[in-house]
């Protein structure tokens, strides 16, 4: 009777290669966003519901929050300079949005959703199903979602 070596199988399972895809949530074709209307937001009720569809079309509905949270900070750090030279705060403030825009997608298409304290925007999707879309295509991209 021969013995099997455990060890071995365990080894040869555990070098297979992981195929996680980096940014997998980007094959998701629909987003929700989300704004938070009330003090706790833990409670369901107190979230107003912004938009869904694509990743872009719910980002354009967050651009309000986006421009109110830089020009704060802004505003917070170089007052004197707003009332000076308009120009460069509104130079300094679109810079600010791009790089914002590009952490929230960077974020939100590894990880498929990303919070603060005012506002939500998630994938409806869930890693198993992009990663499906990702590998075999979208298998019916004009259905309905259910």
């Amino acid at each position: 009777m021969a013995r099997k070596n455990f060890l071995r199988e365990v080894k040869s399972i555990s070098s297979i290669p992981k195929t996680r895809i980096k940014d997998v949530f980007a094959h998701s074709d629909y987003w929700e966003a989300w704004e938070l209307c009330g003090d706790d937001e833990n409670d369901p009720d107190n979230w107003s519901f912004l938009a869904d569809g694509s990743f872009d079309n719910c980002l354009e509905q967050l651009r309000l929050h986006l421009n109110i949270e830089i020009d704060r900070q802004l505003t917070r750090e170089r007052y004197a300079d707003t009332i000076e030279h308009p120009q460069e705060f509104f130079d300094e403030m679109t810079r600010r949005y791009q790089l914002r825009v590009e952490e929230i997608t960077k974020q939100c298409f590894q990880k498929g959703e990303y919070l603060t304290p005012y506002w939500s925007l998630r994938s409806m999707l869930n890693r198993h199903q992009c990663e499906y879309i990702a590998k075999h295509g979208n298998p019916s991209p004009n259905s309905p979602r259910t």
